[in-house]
């Protein structure tokens, strides 16, 4: 048997492991990180989609005059 375990036996403190109030405060800290970031990173990702949404539309808009130039031509 390892040293560790005859530890872990005798003194349960003594084992490793992470207590219940360890993972709650570690789950509020990761849940209160992650909602930072979502904060942070929404204006970014909402004018990346306009952006791409813009872009879109110029290209219908160019392909639509385009199409009425040679229209107009014949």
């Amino acid at each position: 048997m390892k040293m560790t375990s005859i530890l872990c036996l005798t003194n349960r403190r003594s084992c490793g492991g992470f207590s219940l109030i360890e993972m709650i405060v570690a789950i509020t800290v990761l849940g209160i990180l992650s909602t930072s970031a979502a904060v942070f990173l929404r204006g970014p990702i909402g004018s990346y989609f306009d952006t791409e949404r813009r872009a879109t539309l110029a290209d219908a808009g160019g392909l639509a005059m385009a199409r009425l130039g040679i229209k107009v031509v014949r």
